[in-house]
């Protein structure tokens, strides 16, 4: 009987010291898997932090990233976590939202808290975009830029001005925007040939009535002349004489300035 308690008391023992050896052996794992489940909590953290702050025109931080890649990160994290259904897309999506782009795409926020359809992941991506380029203030100088540069200046210095305050802010690189001052400059030049050819056209015409009244005022003094006494004839024909010795003095002035103004276009 003693021996059989002896016995069995080994046995006991032996069980017990199995039983501590794989509790250890699972605390140890137990406690290697919590340190694993918060390194990938800790990257997936981190990782979010990083989808949410890489395009400063939606969380109003400063960034190199642009919308593309900060949209290619955020499909990366939805297909990490296995976000597959449009609405579930668009519900982690949104949350991601902050400052100017949680506003924009408030409608959504709305819809998603009473339950209602928020219609396809398309949908939701394009007016997501939309917000960037809203709010984006790169993109707001650049269409702002291209809005000013369609217009024709008359004054290259009038262009110039607000050229100056877009262009650093449009994102343009230094050969479009050179590029954009040549078309504006061409128009320009083209504006000034136009103006210049019809005030040539009114000196010439000018001119031309100048001339016609050079060869017929003297006929009319004559004319007149035979009405009129001798006395009043000779004053006549002073005042004609006069009048053409003026009239040619006219006509040289107008073919110098004439010339000058060509030769200065």
């Amino acid at each position: 009987m003693a021996v059989e308690t002896r016995d069995q008391l080994k046995v006991e023992r032996a069980q017990i010291s199995t039983l501590s050896a794989d509790m250890e052996r699972l605390i140890k794992a137990n406690n290697t898997l919590m340190a694993e489940a918060q390194a990938i909590r800790k990257d997936f953290e981190d990782y979010k932090d990083e989808v949410k702050g890489q395009m400063d025109a939606l969380y109003r931080r400063k960034s190199s990233e642009n919308f593309e890649t900060w949209f290619t990160n955020l499909l990366i994290w939805l297909d990490y976590n296995h976000f597959t259904d449009d609405k579930d897309k668009i519900q982690q999506a949104n949350a991601h939202l902050e400052g100017g782009a949680a506003l924009y795409m408030k409608e959504y926020a709305i819809k998603l808290t009473s339950e209602q359809d928020v219609g396809t992941w398309a949908e939701y991506t394009r007016k997501l975009e939309m917000a960037h380029k809203t709010l984006d203030p790169k993109c707001t100088a650049q269409s702002m830029l291209d809005v000013h540069c369609t217009i024709h200046h008359k004054m290259m210095i009038a262009f110039a001005e607000n050229f100056r305050a877009y262009a650093p802010k449009s994102g343009y690189s230094d050969k479009d925007l050179i590029v954009k001052i040549r078309e504006q400059r061409s128009t320009h030049i083209q504006t000034v040939i136009l103006d210049t050819s019809s005030q040539i056209a009114a000196l010439e015409q000018a001119i031309a009535a100048l001339r016609e009244m050079k060869t017929s005022t003297p006929m009319s003094s004559i004319g007149k002349g035979k009405e009129k006494v001798k006395k009043d004839d000779v004053a006549s024909n002073a005042s004609t004489a006069s009048t053409a010795k003026d009239t040619n003095a006219r006509i040289i002035e107008m073919d110098e300035f004439l010339e000058d103004f060509q030769y200065e276009v």
